[in-house]
C-alpha cells in the first residue's frame, strides 16, 4: 500500500491511499488532531519494520492473513516468476493452493526468511 498526503488549502489535507481500490479522504483542520492520533495508531499496529527506497517504513498485512503471489513478491523482493519457480521446484516459502489460486500466509514468509538471518558481531 502506498500513500501520499497533500495540502488542499489552509484548513484541510488530502490523504490518498493507493490500494486495489483507490481511496481519498478529505479532513478539516478541526478534526485533524483526532484523525492524526487515529492514523498513527493504525500505522503503528501495521508497521513491521524495514525501510524502502523512499525511506518510508514498509507496511505489511497482518501476520495471519493470506496474500496473493504479487503481494508476496513485494514483501520478499523476489519476482513473481521466482516464486513460481520455487513452487515448481518445491523449495522456498510454504504456500496454499485452492484450485488454481495460490496464496501465501504472511507469517510463513516471515518465519521462512528468519531462518536465513545472519547475525553480525556488531
Amino acid at each position: 500500500m502506498d500513500y501520499s498526503v497533500k495540502s488542499k488549502d489552509i484548513g484541510s489535507i488530502i490523504i490518498e491511499l493507493k490500494v486495489t481500490n483507490p481511496l481519498t479522504i478529505e479532513i478539516s483542520s478541526e478534526c485533524l488532531q483526532e484523525f492524526t492520533k487515529t492514523i498513527e495508531t493504525f500505522f503503528k499496529e501495521r508497521l513491521k519494520g524495514g525501510v524502502n527506497e523512499m525511506g518510508d517504513e514498509k507496511l505489511l498485512p497482518p501476520k495471519n492473513s493470506y496474500i496473493l503471489e504479487d503481494e508476496a513478491a513485494k514483501i520478499t523482493g523476489f519476482s513473481v516468476q521466482t516464486l513460481r519457480n520455487y513452487r515448481f521446484k518445491r523449495i522456498g516459502f510454504p504456500y496454499y493452493k485452492i484450485g488454481r489460486s495460490v496464496r501465501y500466509k504472511v507469517k510463513d514468509i516471515l518465519d521462512y526468511m528468519e531462518k536465513f538471518k545472519i547475525q553480525t558481531m556488531r
